[in-house]
């Protein structure tokens, strides 16, 4: 029972005490005026950015040539936009060869 009762004593008599132990250092507080202000929700941070994905981009016809680069490596492109143009060069041959196709086999 003594055991028991000595550690009881000794921490009711550390919290009735208010001075603090040597060597402790307490954390200064400051105390300021409460006012009302607008906050500005801002970061300024510097970095690097870099794609998430590469996409390879090439026409849905195979082997069509492209006649123009709308964009080039480094440019913002947004969805939709034209970053080439495809040579017609080789889709109007194609065309006037199945139309000599159709009239010869129309004609005979």
């Amino acid at each position: 029972m003594v055991a028991l009762v000595a550690p009881a004593a000794a921490q009711a008599e550390a919290a009735t005490d208010p001075a603090p132990e040597a060597g402790i250092v307490l954390p200064a507080i400051s105390v300021s005026a409460l006012e009302r202000m607008v906050l500005q929700d801002r970061v300024i941070a510097g970095g690097l950015v870099g794609a998430v994905e590469q996409v390879l981009v090439q026409p849905l016809i195979e082997g069509q040539p492209i006649e123009t680069l709308e964009a080039e490596v480094g440019d913002y492109v947004e969805a939709g936009q034209v970053l080439a143009r495809l040579s017609l060069t080789t889709l109007e041959l194609q065309r006037s060869q199945l139309l000599a196709s159709l009239a010869s086999a129309s004609a005979g």
